[in-house]
């Protein structure tokens, strides 16, 4: 089955195999090891169609690019969730996907020379890019160290634990698993209840006094988890460029901005140049660009939509813009006039934005 016409921007990958990680999470495994090309920590856009109607979504790659291992990504059914109960019921092994090659700015460098000690904080389905993460960095670097504090619902909803486990095993003085669940389990977890202040402020601390090596930290979760984790490294003094955060935003109901269209407010002249074409629009100053687009039926890359998976990157060639977030972008982006469309709003009369 193929479940997207492919674009010029797209890749075609076919489904290995697809096995269940708990009881509302399922892997899928691609067959082609060396068909993509990505960072640890980076992610794919699902082209999916459902009842003639078009989707994208993003789900990072759980595999390694170090390891010989089938690239891979693990999918959390959400409550009501439009696609994630779709791929859930309808993909099958054999099974053709069409994709957005990867992409993404959470990642990282992995080099035999690093010795470093990298603290990951997970909340549920955020450990997808985390471990990732891991099996490069233990692969790759062996003299650095990581912490991995991980929150759950309960023991059962621990995504990779057996994979884990036998790299902690493995590995017992370079990977420290601290496990914190809602619901507790025999003594399996360190910590009961929920990620605080009071527990983050803890495990940093005390690794700063037993490990004296350069420190890095990354987070992946639900947002308000991903409040108190950043909110406590701030009022530690940890410096805003050794910390990193990625973002999973869930689509309950919602289809897509297709048939969205423009009000009568005060807008702007848009050009969008895309794929060796030129478009034309006017974007409302209270609208996006992107969800503007979308409503003239421009087929503009997109994904999370909301200012996180950079998907919708352009280029502002003339005009500017307000972006209601920026901390997906790097500063050298920045710097060099990039944009993201989907939470950017026009804030003069004429714009250019070269999408590639």
């Amino acid at each position: 089955m193929n479940l997207f016409t492919k674009n010029k921007s797209t890749n075609t990958l076919k489904i290995k195999e697809i096995h269940s990680l708990t009881k509302d999470t399922i892997a899928i495994i691609f067959e082609d090891i060396h068909k993509l090309t990505y960072k640890p920590g980076q992610y794919i856009t699902f082209l999916l169609e459902k009842r003639g109607k078009k989707y994208k979504r993003a789900y990072s790659l759980s595999s390694s690019p170090f390891l010989k291992e089938f690239p891979s990504v693990a999918i959390k059914k959400i409550p009501n969730g439009v696609m994630t109960e779709f791929i859930h019921k309808t993909l099958r092994a054999g099974d053709t996907l069409q994709i957005i090659p990867p992409l993404g700015n959470f990642t990282v460098t992995c080099s035999p020379k690093n010795k470093r000690h990298l603290l990951f904080f997970a909340g549920g389905s955020g450990i997808t890019p985390l471990f990732s993460m891991v099996k490069s960095i233990i692969h790759q670097e062996p003299q650095s160290k990581i912490l991995l504090v991980y929150a759950n619902r309960d023991f059962e909803s621990i995504i990779f634990r057996k994979e884990l486990e036998h790299i902690q095993n493995t590995n017992p003085q370079r990977l420290q698993i601290i496990h914190i669940l809602e619901q507790p389990f025999e003594n399996y977890e360190t910590y009961k209840g929920f990620i605080t202040h009071d527990i983050i402020k803890s495990l940093v601390q005390e690794v700063s006094d037993t490990v004296p090596l350069a420190k890095e930290y990354y987070t992946c979760g639900p947002a308000p988890m991903m409040d108190i984790i950043i909110e406590s490294l701030q009022t530690l003094g940890i410096p805003k460029n050794t910390i990193h955060k990625e973002v999973f935003v869930s689509f309950p109901d919602d289809e897509s901005n297709d048939n969205i269209a423009p009000t009568n407010s005060k807008s702007s002249k848009v050009t969008i140049l895309l794929q060796g074409q030129e478009f034309f629009i006017d974007v409302p100053h209270n609208k996006t660009i992107l969800e503007v687009g979308l409503s003239h039926n421009i087929d503009m890359p997109y994904s999370c939509q909301s200012g996180i998976c950079t998907a919708c990157r352009g280029k502002l060639i003339t005009g500017k813009v307000q972006m209601k977030e920026i901390d997906s972008l790097s500063d050298e982006e920045r710097q060099n006039n990039y944009i993201l469309c989907c939470v950017s709003q026009p804030r003069t009369q004429d714009i250019t934005i070269a999408i590639e």
